[in-house]
């Protein structure tokens, strides 16, 4: 028989935890941060994060919590001196935590070793403590079954070539030494959330469509919509299906005036979206190109009516056009980009069909 929402294992209502409840300690009254927050521990118990104090005295604190599985406070700890505020928390092999974080300015993002008991072993500030630093916020952290952790930070800064860095994704030892550093240009993902340990991170662009990180620290597309679809349906956070499709939960604006868009779902099966297979067939040459001239190929296993787009890393359109792409053919589009004056830099190719959508960088070598 389906357990009731409403109710408990053994049919009674469900419990109602009054630990931050003002009415019973004014002192316990606590701000909740919104994601990653709480996980259940390898005990069957609860630690979560929040900030403890009364928000109109000014003197909250980053705190930890942790609770059995009735609701018992089994332990809590108050960090004054802490320098930023908690927002998401792993446990390691050894029943400790891993907690990441990060202060308002955006630009002080910290991590910190806590011991089983939840005092703080030891404390890093990646960027430093400073607020001239590169901007800097954490939005995913994960812990390996061995112990080491990755945090992927959330960030935008300009490298010598020119290039806008959007995002960092640091791999660090047990001890929180630094053993890799990968950089993202993509300026389209936000959204970024990992369930569990050793799962892969999950992305959603601006225009709702879901990347999943692969073995090789690069985003893949998983699900998403097509066409102008994306310039009126937003799903901004997507759960895996039990069908090995996907749900996409967000909002449907149907009317641009409207400022009240609407509550939208979305599923898609575990077909929607075959990455691989027409990543591969779409390429461009030369790639650099030494004067802003490229041709694009297609070698597609269908009849395909293809939109090709060239934009920069800050999503300005320079070339667009479609091309009918025969089954089992090779077709070319010679592009000139030279024509739009471009300086030498990364750019972006995306290619959509009906039913996928992938984007390749091109650069272009010469200076004017």
């Amino acid at each position: 028989m389906p357990q009731n929402k409403g109710q408990s294992k053994e049919g009674q209502s469900p419990m109602k935890l009054t630990l931050f409840d003002p009415q019973f300690d004014p002192q316990k009254a606590a701000e909740i941060p919104l994601t990653g927050n709480v996980i259940e521990t390898y005990d069957s118990c609860f630690v979560f994060l929040c900030k403890l104090g009364i928000p109109s005295t000014f003197n909250q604190a980053p705190s930890m919590i942790k609770i059995d599985r009735d609701g018992n406070e089994i332990w809590r700890h108050r960090q004054d001196t802490l320098v930023g505020n908690p927002y998401y928390i792993r446990q390691t092999p050894d029943s400790g935590f891993i907690v990441a974080g990060g202060a308002a300015t955006a630009n002080n993002s910290y991590y910190a070793k806590y011991r089983p008991d939840g005092n703080m072993q030891w404390i890093k500030y990646p960027f430093g403590l400073s607020s001239d630093t590169v901007p800097n916020d954490p939005s995913v952290l994960r812990v390996h079954k061995n112990g080491t952790f990755d945090v992927y930070y959330e960030t935008y800064y300009q490298i010598p070539s020119g290039l806008n860095v959007g995002g960092l994704f640091k791999h660090y030892d047990l001890q929180g030494n630094c053993l890799s550093t990968k950089e993202y240009f993509d300026p389209y993902l936000t959204f970024f959330s990992c369930d569990n340990s050793d799962s892969a991170i999950w992305a959603v662009s601006v225009n709702g469509i879901l990347y999943a990180m692969g073995s090789d620290s690069t985003f893949k597309r998983r699900a998403g919509l097509n066409g102008i679809d994306t310039t009126m349906k937003f799903p901004y956070w997507y759960i895996e299906t039990s069908d090995n499709g996907y749900l996409g939960v967000g909002q449907y604006s149907y009317d641009f005036t409207n400022v009240d868009p609407q509550f939208y779902l979305v599923k898609f099966g575990d077909n929607r979206y075959n990455a691989e297979d027409f990543s591969e067939s779409v390429n461009a040459y030369p790639n650099p190109s030494a004067d802003g001239n490229v041709t694009l190929t297609f070698d597609m296993k269908t009849d395909n009516n293809v939109q090709v787009s060239i934009l920069t890393t800050e999503g300005k359109l320079l070339y667009s056009s479609e091309i009918f792409c025969p089954a089992n053919s090779h077709t070319e589009l010679p592009v000139r980009l030279n024509e739009n004056s471009v300086n030498a830099g990364m750019y972006i190719l995306e290619a959509i069909t009906s039913d996928a959508v992938i984007r390749k960088k091109i650069i272009v070598s010469r200076e004017h």
